[in-house]
């Protein structure tokens, strides 16, 4: 039976977990709801036939003026999945309940499926390949997931002969990374983050405003903010998300004048140092919007490709107001005035 979870019963699910990103975590989705109005922390809980209770982290968007709502687990495609009452590991039958019956109760749901939920299942795909029904679409993807249990030394030993000339270039330049919570520091990271995605081939799906980023940095207690300075100029930086036993490559942004000083791979590499030593085992690099040269930037660390597929099911009048949606924009595009 899948029925609505308070807040309280999330924050107890969640720090129970061994390993879970932030994403999963209720002060990502209370973050949502702070900054939209449209969007609402909406946790499910579902029994399982074993009788263990699993927690479905979930955000509500309301969509066409309220006319109908669309679920995310969790937005703007990040991470979603489930979290257990006791931290225990679903197995194969319990994890195709669960996905069935989300999906059936479910009109419209998002779901980008945390890549530890799989890993989890011991390469057996069958209960995420396996999900199927009306409306239902699936999007492959991938992310780049580096494990840090082989020890900094053997990091090391790899950054040395894939990374070595590209690290030293940065470190001879003058290239000082920082991490920081600095309010000057934050608006002029938002600065570049602004100036980069003009560039951004594809467009991002959603462009955060500043005040979205300094509440995640200042209030959330669970991101930080690094960046790469040269001559006193931010020339990179990187947001990364700290959950349970996992770091989170969020968001960054470099400029692409100094992209010859390599402030990127030394950037990273000081982040997961710092990792190492606070006892963190995964660094996680996130999806890479099928870019080839951003996938071989993220391997290049070590890290390896990890399934993160996204599950969508719209169902016929969702779908009925988008394409309204779309003719009516066109209309008005036409006959108002350039």
């Amino acid at each position: 039976m899948l029925q609505s979870a308070h807040i309280d019963d999330w924050n107890v699910f969640y720090e129970k977990s061994t390993h879970s990103p932030f994403f999963l975590s209720p002060k990502w989705a209370l973050l949502w709801e702070n900054i939209y109005p449209i969007y609402r922390a909406s946790p499910m809980m579902i029994t399982l036939p074993s009788q263990k209770r699993a927690l479905i982290p979930c955000v509500s968007q309301s969509c066409f003026f309220g006319s109908t709502h669309m679920l995310h687990s969790s937005p703007a495609g990040t991470y979603g999945g489930w979290l257990t009452e006791d931290g225990s590991i679903l197995d194969t039958e319990e994890t195709a309940f669960l996905l069935k019956t989300l999906f059936e109760a479910s009109e419209t749901l998002v779901l980008r499926l945390s890549p530890f939920l799989i890993l989890e299942q011991k390469n057996d795909s069958g209960p995420f390949t396996n999900v199927s029904g009306a409306g239902i679409s699936c999007i492959p993807d991938q992310t780049y997931i580096l494990d840090t249990r082989i020890g900094l030394e053997a990091l090391e030993k790899r950054w040395k002969k894939k990374l070595g000339r590209k690290l030293k270039k940065a470190e001879t330049s003058g290239v000082c990374i920082h991490r920081t919570d600095q309010n000057t520091d934050i608006e002029r990271f938002y600065t570049l983050y602004k100036s980069c995605i003009e560039t951004w081939n594809p467009p991002p799906g959603h462009i955060y405003p500043p005040e979205f980023i300094a509440t995640l940095l200042k209030d959330t207690g669970s991101a930080d903010l690094w960046i790469a300075e040269y001559e006193n100029k931010v020339i990179a930086g990187a947001i990364v998300a700290r959950g349970i036993n996992h770091w989170a490559y969020w968001l960054g942004a470099t400029d692409r004048n100094y992209s010859h000083l390599r402030a990127a791979n030394l950037l990273h590499t000081q982040i997961i140092i710092t990792q190492c030593n606070e006892g963190v085992q995964w660094y996680d690099f996130n999806p890479s919007a099928g870019l080839k040269g951003v996938e071989q930037f993220k391997a290049s660390f070590g890290a390896t490709k990890k399934a993160a597929p996204l599950f969508i099911k719209k169902r016929p009048f969702f779908h009925f107001l988008e394409k309204s949606s779309t003719l009516v924009k066109r209309f008005t595009s036409s006959i108002l005035p350039t």
